[in-house]
């Protein structure tokens, strides 16, 4: 029976010579915080609508007409 020590699912991180200085990257994230006027506002509600018989998801115009 083989032993498995020190084995690990993530990748080690990458060693970086502490007198490298880096560069200024722009990086973008689909995240964000919402801040809202009011205290009593404590977040936003999402909904989902499912049609019968279904409509495939990239039939945006149809699923538009349906909903009109």
């Amino acid at each position: 029976m083989e032993s498995y020590q020190n084995v690990s699912l993530f990748p080690t991180k990458p060693k970086r010579d502490p007198k490298a200085s880096g560069r200024q990257v722009k990086l973008y994230s689909n995240y964000y915080q919402l801040e809202f006027d009011q205290k009593e506002i404590q977040g936003v509600n999402k909904y989902t609508v499912k049609f019968d018989p279904e409509i495939p998801e990239n039939s945006r115009p149809l699923r538009k007409a349906v909903l009109r």
